[in-house]
């Protein structure tokens, strides 16, 4: 799997890639705080660290041009059932606070 963030300043990407990855590896679901009407075995289910759970290995890439840069984060997905954490929760239930300021 593979999330890119596109910057119109062509150094941003390089100097965000160490921090991103620092963050994805250690990000602390939000789902509880965001979805407080959950019961309880449905929070059981989801993963605390989504991104340990669902990347065996998490590698940033960047690329600069004339008009920006872009930084890639390349996950190698344990299995199947991780794929399904990672659209899920990550991308369907908006669970990115790894991107927040």
């Amino acid at each position: 799997m593979t999330l890119s963030l596109f910057y119109p300043d062509p150094d941003a990407a390089k100097a965000d890639a160490a921090e991103l990855t620092l963050r994805m590896s250690a990000y602390a679901s939000a789902i509880r705080l965001m979805y407080p009407e959950m019961r309880e075995e449905q929070l059981a289910a989801m993963q605390q660290q989504p991104v340990d759970a669902i990347c065996g290995a998490l590698n940033a890439g960047y690329r600069s041009g004339e008009f920006g840069s872009t930084l890639t984060m390349r996950c190698d997905v344990k299995d199947q059932a991780a794929a399904n954490i990672w659209w899920s929760v990550l991308l369907n239930m908006r669970d990115l606070g790894f991107l927040l300021p």
